[in-house]
């Protein structure tokens, strides 16, 4: 038995037969398709309102994480942080405190981890790259972390800071004069900067004794 669906049945005596139908038909799509909208508008609202509660969440776990490294609980502060990047993983500034707090807790591999996120969100953060080179100087990778020292400088040149650090790696390939410049670099941004005075005397008297025994 074939079936005829109304809208293939022609006769004139369903012509208004068909008309009402439809007409009820339209109706009652339209009823549901304007229903759909909004809904779907309202979820969308209820979606960006959760989305909103979501990120502030995550700003308070980042801002009292953040506080807690200050105030030296470590345990806490890492709950804290955690739970921020877990609600929010595009904060590269979690990321770096999250790095520093392992690195403080002699962590140095997960530090850097945290610095290579932090670094690839922000690519142009110097701060990321003197962290990161901070952390491999600890693990004695001196030319990784000065590495990590030149790019922080080539972003941000003015930096004393960096200058320091990177003058103690090379002091650890025992490149004494290149030391030196940085240290005296570090000295032009910041002339208070006692540290680096004393390290150019004691690496002065290095060169001298070395001197004298060649």
């Amino acid at each position: 038995m074939n079936v005829k669906f109304v809208s293939e049945i022609y006769s004139p005596k369903f012509d208004v037969l068909r008309s009402v139908f439809f007409s009820l038909l339209w109706k009652k799509l339209k009823n549901k398709i304007t229903s759909v909208v909004l809904l779907n508008l309202n979820l969308r609202f209820e979606l960006n309102i959760l989305i909103l509660i979501i990120m502030e969440t995550a700003e308070y776990y980042f801002e009292r994480g953040s506080e807690r490294i200050i105030l030296q609980d470590f345990k806490g502060a890492m709950e804290d942080l955690n739970l921020a990047i877990d609600l929010n993983p595009s904060n590269a500034v979690a990321y770096g405190n999250r790095g520093i707090l392992k690195k403080i807790m002699q962590d140095y591999i997960g530090a850097m981890e945290d610095f290579d996120k932090a670094i690839e969100l922000t690519p142009k953060d110097a701060l990321a790259y003197h962290n990161r080179g901070n952390a491999k100087r600890e693990i004695q990778d001196f030319i990784g972390a000065i590495e990590d020292f030149d790019k922080a400088i080539e972003l941000n040149p003015e930096d004393a800071s960096t200058y320091d650090v990177r003058g103690i790696a090379r002091i650890a390939l025992t490149d004494y004069n290149d030391a030196i410049k940085d240290f005296n670099k570090a000295i032009e941004l910041n002339s208070r900067n006692t540290f680096s005075n004393s390290l150019i005397v004691e690496l002065q008297n290095v060169n001298f004794k070395t001197t004298m025994v060649l």
